[in-house]
C-alpha cells in the first residue's frame, strides 16, 4: 500500500516545527547515563563461589574455595623471583607436593604422570622497537601430563607461572592461574573417562625473567612435540574477569569451543590493541606461537592494574568469586579442547575470526570470509538509506556538505580544545588527576567533546539561515543523523580494506542505526509527533549505547593504570583526553543532532560547562593529587630502585672510573618531580646524558630492552658505594680466534649473581657477523655513540653456572686497534635488606606513603675494551 502525503500530514509535519522542551536534553544525558550504568552493573558481575561443602551436590563443578586454600599457600611463600629459594626450592616442593596428592587421589582409570624439567637455553625476543637476547640457566618447570587414551594423539597445553617480580607475592600475576589450574587438574583426575586428547599442564617457574621458562619447555621437553593447542594464563591487573585478548592465529575454529564456556569474555579488538605495542606487557602465548608453533588462547586479568608487579597484588585482595568465573571457564574449555577431533586433525590455515561477548552471556563469532560479507552489505544497506533519505526528503548537495563540514569541525574543535586543556594542566603540573579517580577524566573531557560538538552546530544553524539554505528543523536532524551513521560507514570501508577486525565496533551500530532510520522512514514517521519517531530512534540506540559503554569501561580500566608506567616521553593528559573524547564522540554521535531540537539550548551548553569548570578545579585542589596508598583507593606511583656501582676500564683494563650511586626508574610523567622534596640527595641529582656517552647503556642496570629510548630521562644521586656480600660478576675473554682475514671471534666467559645484564658495542668500522647464544644478528639494535649495540639476558635458576659464548666481528684487514666495548651488570635481586647500607636504608625509607618500590635492588656495572 502506498503512502500518500496529504494535507493533514503536511500541517502535522509543520507543526514539528517547533522545538522540544530543554529538559528532554537532560533526559538525553540521563538516558546515556543509565544505559552506560547498565553496562557497568553487567560487567562487575560474579557468580557465586562454590565452596567444599557444595561439592557434594556439585561434584562436576570448580570448586572455588579449594582454589583459594591453593593461592593462600602459594603467597605465603613470599615474592618467587626466579633464582631465589622462594622460587626453586619452596615453591616448587609445595606446588609438587599438591600434585602428588591429586595425583593420589585420582580416578584409576586416569594415567598422570608429572615431571620437574630443568632447562637451560638462548633465543632472541624481538620486542618492538628493539629486541633482546635472552639467555637462561637451570630455569624449573613443573609438568603434569593427564594422557589420553591413545598414545599418539596430540596434546592441549594449559599454562601458567609460579614466579614473580622482585616485590610482590604475586597473588593474580600469576597465582591465582596456578591455583585455578590445580583444581581444573584435581577435577579432570577424577573423570571416569580419559580424554582424546592429551592435557599437560605446565606450572613454569621463569615467565618474569622474559618469559623463558616456556622457551625451554616448548623447545626442549619429552612432551612438547605434538602439543597442538595452548590455553595461556595470565594477567596485567588484579581484579575482574579473564579476558581473551588473542586467539588463534589463523584458527577460526578455536571459538567454536570457547563460546561454550559459562561466561565468554572477550573481544577481537583488544587483539588487536594488544598486537599494537600499545600495552607495555607480553606472555608465553608469543613463545609458544613463536617457538613451537602452538594454537591456541591467551587470556589475561586487566582491571585494577595499579597492583600488578607491586607489593599490593596479594592473597586478601582476590575476591572468591573472581576463582569461581575463571574456574568454571578454564574447566569448560579444557573438557571441551579434551576431545575436540581438530586437536587430533591437520591445522590448515582457516584464516583468523571476529569475536565479541555480548554483556557476558554468549560469544558472537564469525570467520573472516563472513565479516566481508557483513561488511559489505551493511555499508551497502547504509548508504542506499542515505540516497533514498536524500530523495525522500529533498536534500541539496550544498546542504549536504554544509553538514558534514559542521560534524568534523566539531569533532575537530573537540579534540583541539582536549589537547590545550592537557598542554595546559601539563605546564602547571596538575597532569594524571584521573590516576587515582578515573571519573575526572570523563568530568575534564566529555563536556569538551559535547560543548563544542553543539557550539558548531549551533553556528552552521546561523550560517545556513543567513544563506537561506537552512530547511525544516525535523528534515535538518534526520539528515544530521543519516551523515554520522555515512560517517562511521566510511570508517567501516577504509577499516574493512585494511582487513582490521575491529570495524565490528562501528558495523553494529551503523546496522541498528539503519534499521531503525528505514523504519522511521518507512512509516513516515517523522510526520507525526516529534516524540513518537525520537523514542522508535531511542530505542535502536540502547545496545550500540550499551556497546559503547563497555568499550569505554574496557579501556579506560585498562589504560589509566598503565600510565602510571609510560615513562616520561608522552604527557599522558593528551592520551586519557583523546580516549574520553573519542569515546565519547563513539557513545553520543547518534544523539548530538537531537540537540539541534531543544529549546533553549545554551542551558544544556551552561550545564556541561558547569560540569568541566568544576571538575577543572577539583583538580587544581589536593582532591587531584593522582597518587594514594591507601589499600581502599589504591594508586601508587612506581618507582624501581638500585643501588649501584659502576667500573669503567680502557683498553689496558686500567680502572678509570669508580663512583656509586642511587638509580631509579622515572616510570609515568609526574617524577621524579613528585618526590623531590621528600628524598634524601634530591639537591645532588645529576643528569644521565653525558655519562650515557661514556658508557654503554648509561652505566645502568636495563630492565628490558623496551627501557633503552628513556634510560637518559631516569634519575642518578651520587652515593657511598653498596655492600655487596656475595662476589661481583666477571668476564673473561678465553680465545680470540681467526675464522678469516677479516673475521675474528671473541670467546667469552661470565659467571656472577643469578641475573645479569651484559652489553656489547664494536668499534667503528667494526660490525657484528654472529651471535653463538642464538646464531644470528638481530637487525634492529639500539645505536650508542652511533655504534650498534647488542643487550643480552641471562638468568639463573636452580643454581648458578657460566655463560659461555662466542661472538663473530668483522674486521678490516690487519686491524690492530680495540674491536669492542663491553659490560656486564650483576643485579642482586632478592639479597636480604640487612646488607643495605644505612644510606640506603633511609634513602628507601623517605619515599613516600603514596609510593610504592616496584624494585629495589643492589647492582654493579663494570665495563671493559677488547
Amino acid at each position: 500500500m502506498c503512502y500518500h502525503r496529504g494535507r493533514n500530514d503536511k500541517l502535522a509535519f509543520e507543526h514539528n516545527e517547533n522545538r522540544i522542551s530543554f529538559f528532554f536534553g537532560l533526559f538525553f544525558i540521563l538516558y546515556i547515563c543509565l544505559v552506560v550504568s547498565v553496562a557497568y552493573l553487567v560487567e562487575n558481575w560474579m557468580p557465586t563461589a562454590l565452596t567444599t561443602e557444595d561439592e557434594s551436590n556439585n561434584p562436576d563443578r570448580f570448586i572455588a574455595e579449594r582454589a583459594q586454600t591453593y593461592l593462600k599457600g602459594l603467597t605465603d611463600l613470599g615474592p618467587r623471583v626466579a633464582g631465589s629459594y622462594e622460587n626453586e626450592v619452596l615453591a616448587v616442593n609445595y606446588l609438587e607436593s599438591v600434585i602428588q596428592d591429586i595425583i593420589q587421589n585420582s580416578n584409576n582409570v586416569q594415567n598422570i604422570e608429572y615431571d620437574i624439567d630443568v632447562v637451560t637455553g638462548s633465543y632472541y625476543l624481538a620486542y618492538k622497537p628493539y629486541g633482546s637476547i635472552n639467555a637462561y640457566a637451570n630455569l624449573q618447570n613443573i609438568v603434569v601430563k593427564v594422557n589420553a587414551v591413545s598414545d599418539s594423539a596430540n596434546s592441549v597445553l594449559i599454562n601458567s607461572h609460579f614466579d614473580t617480580v622482585n616485590r610482590s607475592p604475586g597473588g593474580s600475576d600469576d597465582g591465582i592461574n596456578c591455583a585455578v589450574m590445580l583444581e581444573v587438574l584435581r577435577k579432570i583426575s577424577q573423570s571416569t573417562e580419559r580424554p582424546a586428547n592429551h592435557l599437560i599442564f605446565l606450572f613454569n617457574g621463569g615467565e618474569e625473567s622474559n618469559i623463558q621458562a616456556s622457551h625451554g619447555f616448548i623447545t626442549q621437553h619429552k612432551w612438547a612435540d605434538n602439543i597442538k593447542v595452548v590455553i595461556n594464563l595470565e594477567a596485567t591487573g588484579a581484579d575482574g574477569k579473564e579476558i581473551l585478548f588473542q586467539s588463534g592465529p589463523d584458527q577460526a575454529w578455536l571459538m567454536k569451543y570457547y563460546s561454550k564456556v559459562p561466561y565468554p569474555f572477550g573481544q577481537v579488538a583488544g587483539e588487536e590493541i594488544f598486537k599494537s605495542n600499545i600495552v607495555p606487557s607480553d606472555s608465553d602465548f608469543r613463545i609458544f606461537r613463536d617457538f613451537g608453533g602452538v594454537i591456541g588462547y591467551d587470556f589475561a586479568y586487566f582491571k585494577d592494574g595499579y597492583r600488578y608487579h607491586t607489593k599490593y597484588d596479594g592473597f586478601n585482595n582476590i575476591k572468591i568469586e573472581r576463582y569461581q568465573r575463571t574456574g568454571d571457564n578454564i574447566l569448560r574449555l579444557v573438557q571441551e579442547l579434551a576431545n575436540a577431533p581438530e586437536v587430533s586433525g591437520p591445522l590448515e590455515n582457516e584464516g583468523g575470526s571476529v569475536y565479541f561477548d555480548v554483556t557476558g552471556l554468549f560469544m558472537v563469532y564469525y570467520s573472516e570470509d563472513v565479516e566481508i560479507i557483513a561488511n559489505v552489505l551493511v555499508i551497502l544497506l547504509s548508504i542506499g538509506l542515505f540516497l533514498w533519505s536524500l530523495y525522500e526528503l529533498q536534500i541539496g548537495y550544498k546542504l549536504v556538505g554544509l553538514r558534514i563540514l559542521s560534524l568534523l569541525l566539531g569533532w575537530i574543535t573537540s579534540f583541539a580544545v582536549m589537547a590545550l586543556v592537557a598542554l595546559l594542566l601539563g605546564g602547571i603540573n596538575r597532569t594524571m588527576s584521573w590516576y587515582k579517580i578515573p571519573i575526572l577524566a570523563i568530568g575534564l573531557y566529555t563536556p569538551i567533546a559535547l560543548i563544542f560538538t553543539q557550539l558548531i552546530t549551533i553556528l552552521f544553524d546561523k550560517l545556513l539561515k543567513k544563506f537561506k539554505l537552512s530547511i525544516h528543523l525535523a528534515k535538518d536532524v534526520l539528515i544530521q543523523l543519516h551523515l554520522v551513521r555515512i560517517f562511521w560507514t566510511i570508517v567501516m570501508i577504509i577499516g574493512a580494506a585494511l582487513r582490521i577486525k575491529s570495524v565490528y565496533l562501528f558495523m553494529i551500530p551503523t546496522l541498528f542505526n539503519t534499521f531503525f532510520m528505514f523504519i522511521i522512514h518507512l512509516f513516515k514517521l517523522y510526520y507525526n509527533s516529534t516524540y513518537i519517531w525520537i523514542f522508535i530512534y531511542l530505542i535502536g540506540t540502547f545496545i550500540p549505547t550499551a556497546l559503547g559503554g563497555a568499550i569505554t569501561y574496557h579501556i579506560l580500566t585498562l589504560f589509566i593504570p598503565i600510565c602510571g608506567r609510560f615513562g616520561t616521553s608522552l604527557n599522558p593528559e593528551l592520551m586519557i583526553g583523546a580516549f574520553v573524547v573519542l569515546l565519547t564522540i563513539f557513545i553520543t554521535c547518534y544523539y548530538m543532532p537531537l540537540f539541534s531540537l531543544l529549546s533553549k539550548q545554551v542551558y544544556i551548553i551552561l550545564f556541561l560547562g558547569s560540569l568541566f569548570l568544576g571538575t577543572f578545579i577539583v583538580v587544581l585542589t589536593p582532591i587531584g593529587f593522582p597518587y594514594s596508598g591507601d589499600e581502599n583507593y589504591l594508586a601508587p606511583q612506581r618507582f624501581p630502585v638500585y643501588h649501584t656501582q659502576r667500573t669503567y676500564r680502557d683498553e689496558n683494563n686500567n680502572v678509570i672510573q669508580n663512583d656509586s650511586g642511587f638509580y631509579f626508574r622515572n616510570m609515568d610523567y609526574n617524577s621524579p618531580r613528585s618526590v623531590k622534596d621528600y628524598l634524601y640527595g634530591m639537591e645532588n641529582i645529576m643528569p644521565l646524558e653525558e655519562n650515557c656517552k661514556k658508557a654503554l647503556f648509561c652505566g645502568l642496570p636495563v630492565g628490558y630492552s623496551r627501557d633503552f629510548e628513556e634510560l637518559e630521562s631516569n634519575s642518578w644521586i651520587p652515593s657511598e658505594a653498596p655492600n655487596f656480600t656475595t662476589a661481583l660478576p666477571t668476564l673473561t675473554v678465553d680465545n680470540i680466534e681467526l675464522i678469516s682475514e677479516t673475521i675474528r671471534r671473541y670467546y667469552f666467559t661470565v659467571i656472577g649473581t643469578d641475573c645479569m645484564d651484559l652489553y656489547m658495542s664494536p668499534k667503528k668500522g667494526i660490525s657484528f657477523l654472529n651471535i653463538s647464544l642464538n646464531n644470528f644478528v638481530p637487525t634492529e639494535q639500539p645505536l650508542w655513540n652511533e655504534r650498534p649495540t647488542i643487550y643480552i639476558l641471562y638468568v639463573n635458576g636452580k643454581e648458578i653456572t657460566p655463560l659461555n659464548f662466542y661472538v663473530d666481528f668483522a674486521v678490516p684487514f690487519e686491524w690492530n686497534s680495540p674491536v669492542v666495548d663491553i659490560a656486564v651488570v650483576g643485579k642482586y635481586i632478592h639479597e636480604d635488606e640487612s646488607v643495605y647500607t644505612e644510606e640506603f636504608q633511609n634513602f628507601l625509607n623517605n619515599f613516600p606513603e603514596w609510593t610504592v618500590l616496584t624494585t629495589i635492588a643492589l647492582a654493579h656495572y663494570e665495563s671493559w675494551i677488547y
